[in-house]
């Protein structure tokens, strides 16, 4: 009994030491983000009940701050006490090499305490804000009517609406793909985070043609080839540019050998890079939550094989986002009486 007792603690005493030497970035993403939500939590009360006291006066505190729809920066903010309500308000943003200037809205806020209001587009691809992969800071610039001007600093995150439904903040710019969020620096100060967009193969567009579809996306690289597989073979598919749209790449699928295999065969798409690697074909970022089904993407297609039978095409993204189409038969006619309420295209596979 001793023996299995002492060799119980040796176990233990190794565990520990064990997960002391893990690497963060190898703990379990669930302790990941409750420690996150720990060190948030710490630091939203230092804010509040530390910074933002001792800088009332001199500082903007930040009522609102957040990136929508991916590239819109949206900033509410009370002003120091006794700013002129004639006074000229804008918002800076810059990287240390860097500065852009955004005009603001003022206002009387709370109390009588003036406020303003700001909205920027993010990123060239949109027409805001060149921004570029990094930290910029934000800041306050106000000048008087006499034209003194003096930049605050702003202080906090602000307060971060619960959003329920099925949508939610888009986690990077669907035109640029940059991902783009507000944080705070160790003193306080709010910030702009600024990030590249994922590496990754994305379905731009599906055209429906009578005799198929086509599917437009941007590769991840300018070399390498298209494949379409069930899990147990493999296609290779062929591609070509899309007019007026150099980085985009069109497909006309094959529907005829996709049907072939057989019923209950789930087609994806992937691009293989030159080095080998492979990146699946996937919907452009949206606003959906992850959810625990496949979601449609529109109406059913129906085709005929050569041998004239009907058999449906679904087109549908897993929850990772991955394109997928899928093969059934079309039921036979309705019985005497009953009507059918299917309203898909019909095509051809020849």
């Amino acid at each position: 009994m001793a023996e299995q007792v002492h060799a119980l603690r040796v176990v233990g005493r190794s565990g520990v030491l064990a997960w002391r030497r893990l690497p963060v970035s190898q703990l379990p993403d669930r302790i990941r983000r409750k420690a996150g939500r720990h060190v948030a939590a710490g630091r939203d009360h230092l804010i509040h009940s530390v910074v933002a006291p001792r800088a009332e006066g001199t500082a903007a505190v930040v009522k609102y701050a957040m990136v929508l729809g991916g590239h819109n920066l949206n900033v509410h903010a009370l002003l120091p006490p006794g700013t002129p309500a004639d006074a000229r308000a804008e918002l800076t943003v810059g990287n240390g090499s860097r500065h852009f200037t955004v005009p603001g809205r003022l206002s009387a806020g709370s109390g009588g305490r003036p406020s303003v209001a700001v909205s920027a587009l993010l990123g060239e691809q949109v027409g805001g804000l060149p921004v570029t992969d990094g930290r910029w800071s934000l800041a306050l610039r106000i000048t008087t009517p006499g034209g003194a001007a003096e930049e605050l600093r702003l202080i906090g995150v602000g307060e971060t609406p619960t959003l329920t439904g099925p949508s939610t903040a888009l986690a990077a710019c669907p035109v640029s793909g940059l991902s783009m969020h507000t944080g705070v620096s160790p003193s306080g100060r709010l910030r702009l985070n600024v990030s590249d967009p994922a590496v990754r193969a994305v379905l731009v567009r599906t055209v429906r043609r009578f005799a198929g579809l086509q599917l437009d996306f941007r590769p991840p690289g300018p070399r390498g080839r298209l494949e379409a597989t069930d899990g147990r073979q493999t296609i290779a598919l062929t591609v070509e540019p899309v007019p007026g749209s150099p980085e985009l790449l069109r497909c006309t699928l094959p529907l005829d050998q996709f049907q072939a295999v057989g019923k209950g065969a789930n087609w994806s798409f992937r691009w293989v890079g030159e080095s080998g690697r492979r990146y699946w074909l996937r919907r452009r970022p949206d606003d959906l939550r992850p959810v625990r089904v496949m979601l449609n993407t529109g109406v059913k297609l129906v085709i005929a094989d050569r041998k004239g039978r009907l058999h449906y095409v679904t087109q549908r993204h897993t929850i990772r986002g991955i394109y997928r189409l899928s093969f059934s038969p079309v039921p036979g006619p309705a019985a005497p009486g009953q009507q059918s309420n299917s309203t898909a295209t019909t095509g051809s596979l020849t």
